[in-house]
């Protein structure tokens, strides 16, 4: 239930103050007091704060009505009317400076007098509601980031909030006042602050990037500008508004990203430069590389070259023929990525597998390597024969490699649904984390650039990108001391 409005009256004629109270009791408010002298007032308005003061002006004791008023009035709170027979200019004058809500003079009619209290109290409800929202409105702006000036008519600044204190090197106090120019200057070629144009075509001007502010110090602070004109309900043009953002940071992240975007530019056309190089190096070489193949074969039909020492020679000939021109196709087989031209088809997992397997044999004979092999026969999976083929090869020919000699080495495989998994692994001694990482770059070989094992670092990036070429995926696990493992999931057919 709604409280009644509470009224202190301050009276010190006993018999009026007394009819005042019961006529207030019939209207339904409640009455506080009466008090008789200004300091009773103020006691009884602070042991609880009425929501309106009838004050009669000539009171007893050293405060009258209007210097009562007045110190009542210091919070905004509460509204007061004066009561008084004294209507003289001087009194009139006296009392208006502590800005009443209301003027009666003795005597009065009950009407006029609820009439007078309703208005006050409507009027003070309304002051009151206005006072929380500009008390809201500036909190918020002194909370935000942004330099907020608020303009009047004519270009003088009536509010401006810290970070805008921050930005000009002027603070509210010196600022409020002055002409708009004195306090936000440009050293563009723009000119003027937006807001001057806002409010003299009455529109809102778009934020205007990284001006270069003038401070009161003379230094420069980069700032995006806006501004928007604040215009009355009939369309007059009350002031303006200027909003400054520190644009330090956002320039200082742009200009990173923009040595970055050139850096890795420059990256990628190296890059670019050198894949062409590869590629048209890989092409050149393989003519000549046949042709040497060719001729070795050739020679070992040859009268004067069967003998053993001769036959050994040309196998180092054909031999080392083999490995620069399996060189030559991991090149290309790197370069061209999916624009390989791929024949997918259903294969049987076991016959990639077996032809991978078999020229390995050997080599993992000559380190004591067990090889342990477990694929299903049923198994089927879409993809390049010749490139699975390849991809299975230079991964078992990997871990051949980097295995412990004596060691074990795993091919298996497995249906998962719409996949076939296929894994490799060794319990070689795995690589360090730190080089994980660089693993499927061309070139690299995780630390054993200058081992005595042989390798060009091309095998698992040209093995991922022919099983990408595929549709499939590759990834590797390793942990160091334990091994590593290379899964493949190619789609099941």
């Amino acid at each position: 239930m709604k409280q009644p409005h509470s009224i202190l009256i301050v009276e010190d004629e006993a018999v009026i103050a007394l009819d005042l109270k019961l006529e207030l009791q019939d209207m339904g408010y409640r009455v506080l007091g009466p008090a008789r002298t200004g300091e009773q007032a103020l006691a009884l308005a602070a042991q609880e704060p009425p929501d309106l003061v009838l004050m009669d002006i000539r009171i007893q004791g050293p405060l009258d009505g209007v210097e009562t008023a007045a110190r009542l009035g210091r919070s905004g709170e509460p509204p007061v009317i004066f009561l008084t027979s004294h209507s003289d200019d001087e009194t009139v004058a006296r009392a208006a400076q502590t800005a009443p809500y209301g003027f009666l003079t003795k005597p009065f009619q009950s009407r006029e007098l609820r009439a007078a209290i309703e208005v006050a109290l409507s009027r003070a409800a309304l002051e009151r509601a206005q006072r929380e929202s500009d008390r809201w409105f500036a909190c918020t702006l002194h909370a935000v980031r942004d330099g907020v000036l608020v303009l009047n008519p004519d270009a003088t600044l009536r509010f401006l909030n810290p970070a805008a204190e921050v930005l000009t090197g002027w603070s509210a106090d010196e600022a409020l006042g002055r002409p708009l120019q004195e306090v936000v200057g440009f050293a563009d070629e723009a000119g003027a602050p937006a807001a001057l144009e806002s409010l003299r075509e009455g529109r809102a001007v778009q934020v205007r990037h990284a001006r270069p502010l003038r401070r009161r110090d003379a230094a420069e602070v980069a700032v995006d500008e806006s501004a928007a004109p604040v215009v009355s309900d009939d369309g007059r043009r009350m002031g303006a508004v200027l909003v400054l953002r520190d644009a330090t940071e956002r320039l200082q992240r742009q200009a990173q990203l923009d040595a970055e975007r050139q850096q890795l530019q420059a990256v990628q056309a190296q890059r670019d430069a050198q894949a062409q190089l590869l590629s048209r190096a890989s092409h050149e070489m393989r003519t000549p590389l046949n042709a040497v193949m060719g001729f070795a074969q050739l020679l070992r039909t040859l009268p004067g070259n069967e003998g053993e020492s001769a036959q050994r020679y040309i196998g180092f000939i054909e031999e080392a023929g083999q490995q620069l021109l399996a060189l030559v196709e991991d090149l290309l087989d790197l370069q061209q990525g999916n624009a390989l031209s791929l024949v997918l088809c259903p294969l049987a997992l076991t016959d990639c597998v077996q032809a991978a397997l078999a020229p390995l044999t050997a080599q993992a004979l000559a380190r004591r390597m067990t090889l342990h092999v477990g694929v299903d026969p049923a198994l089927r999976v879409h993809a390049d024969a010749a490139r699975l083929q390849k991809v299975l090869c230079n991964l078992v020919d990997n871990a051949i490699k980097y295995g412990h000699e004596g060691g074990h080495l795993w091919l298996q495989a497995q249906q998962l649904q719409a996949q076939v998994r296929i894994t490799v692994a060794d319990d070689g001694e795995g690589i360090a984390p730190e080089h994980q990482a660089r693993l499927f770059q061309p070139f690299s070989r995780a630390g054993r650039e200058h081992s005595a094992i042989p390798g060009a670092g091309l095998g698992l990036p040209t093995a991922r990108s022919l099983v990408q070429a595929m549709g499939g995926t590759l990834e590797l696990l390793s942990v160091p001391g334990q091994g590593t493992v290379v899964k493949v999931e190619l789609a099941s057919a």
